[in-house]
């Protein structure tokens, strides 16, 4: 079973408890149909949909610039489901479904607490064999690769990568949001009372992408993308002030919510400069009104949950090959994505599925399922092009959005949003591509 990572807890409107893991994915409907259809998806705790995804640009002055993303009929369905986006999960939640899925399997056997101390190949059959710290050795007819970026079966391999580090750390925390009406543009549950929390928010910020993810009622996720020396001050600041600065990133001017990142010191505490951050806040809020479209904001936050806040580096990575001699890598050992699209698990659990899907037609067929043709090299043709096309992509828009501020790009940015935003068949053909 797999340990679980820190959760937080919180008392809803009710005075009960609430726990909630800092680490979150963003599944789509083709990577939960594959997670049903293997029976881990009924398994799993709680999981909340989102229905619309609102992104715009805060370089931008034009209202306008943005994109509206809505589910609707030509939204995949997944059986049981009303039509959405993606659904929010807690990692760890899928982690233990998919860990009650696998004991409850009786050919699959599970090393639980084993360490990996050597991989070689077998000099008699030519097989791989992995050695667990305890002495045991395991032969196989094919060893898949899904042990994370720090992969030990790529190196085994002598796999390398391409990539680079970006200059940027994700800072995730979990927060708790307002549970009235004080934000126009969220529409009231006509039960709670409460706003629906069925909308993924994205602005794009001169330093990185903010974005805040439905995880429960009356909370979200969010996952800032910033330059490292804020993401740390961010980590340490006050409770109040962090929720200052997510108010502000999310509806002030740029410009504004620059200054107020300055004002957090290395240790994150205040400058003592006199500055009021709330009142500069609401300032930079009450300047973005005229300018702002309501449909453009959030809830409000108004806690973060204690010790949820964790910032992490943000990287890309390709393998330049995801297969080698009876060998196949899958997920994170084959690539790494910056999380701006939330498409990590996703490319994994499609990995997943494609190599299941072609081990068994050559099973079916009486073909040896490590046949470097049959199986290695159909897999990788399947899905070589996907990963690097979406590490590319993801890459392209992350450069774009953070790019020069200037007002000259800024307008650039956003006349293709507009133009993406104004087409129905280039929005379904965006949604279509995220959900499959």
């Amino acid at each position: 079973m797999p340990t679980p990572p820190p959760a937080y807890s919180a008392s809803d409107a009710a005075g009960s408890s609430r726990w909630f893991a800092n680490r979150v994915s963003s599944l789509t409907p083709g990577s939960v149909r594959l997670l049903h259809n293997a029976g881990a998806w009924e398994s799993i705790e709680h999981k909340q949909p989102y229905t619309h995804m609102r992104v715009w640009d805060a370089s931008s002055t034009d209202p306008r610039a943005s994109l509206s993303f809505d589910a609707d009929s030509a939204t995949p369905v997944v059986p049981g489901h009303a039509p959405a986006i993606a659904w929010i999960v807690q990692n760890h939640l899928v982690q233990d479904a998919l860990a009650q899925l696998v004991k409850r399997t009786p050919s699959i056997s599970l090393y639980n607490s084993s360490k990996v101390a050597d991989i070689a190949v077998d000099e008699f059959t030519q097989r791989p064999v992995v050695t667990l710290a305890s002495g045991q050795r395991i032969h196989s007819q094919l060893l898949v690769g899904a042990d994370g970026a720090n992969s030990k079966v790529r190196e085994f391999a002598g796999i390398e990568t391409l990539g680079w580090d970006y200059n940027q750390h994700g800072l995730v925390a979990t927060v708790r949001i307002s549970q009235n009406d004080e934000h126009d543009g969220v529409p009231l549950d006509a039960h709670s009372r409460m706003p629906k929390n069925d909308t993924a928010w994205q602005r794009f910020l001169p330093t990185g992408p903010i974005a805040m993810l439905p995880l429960a009622e009356g909370y979200a996720s969010l996952v800032w993308s910033t330059r490292p020396d804020l993401a740390a001050r961010f980590a340490k600041a006050p409770a109040g002030v962090f929720v200052e600065l997510v108010n502000a990133a999310f509806n002030n001017p740029a410009q504004d919510v620059e200054f107020l990142a300055e004002q957090i010191l290395a240790d994150g505490s205040v400058a003592d400069t006199g500055v009021d951050l709330k009142a500069e806040a609401a300032w930079g809020l009450s300047r973005a009104g005229a300018t702002s479209s309501s449909a453009m904001r959030p809830p409000k936050v108004v806690d973060v949950l204690e010790n949820s806040r964790a910032p992490f580096p943000l990287r890309l990575r390709n393998s330049t090959t995801y297969i080698g001699d009876r060998l196949v890598l899958i997920g994170d050992a084959a690539h790494t994505v910056h999380p701006l699209a939330g498409q990590g698990l996703n490319l994994g659990l499609a990995d997943a599925a494609a190599l299941a899907r072609i081990v068994s037609v050559a099973a079916r067929d009486g073909v040896d399922v490590g046949h470097s043709e049959a199986v290695c090299a159909a897999y990788e043709s399947e899905r070589y092009a996907a990963g690097v096309g979406m590490a590319g992509a993801v890459d392209t828009v992350g450069r774009v959005f953070g790019g020069d501020p200037s007002s000259a790009w800024a307008q650039l940015r956003g006349l293709g949003m507009r133009v993406v935003d104004s087409s129905a068949v280039l929005k379904r053909l965006f949604v279509g591509a995220a959900s499959s």
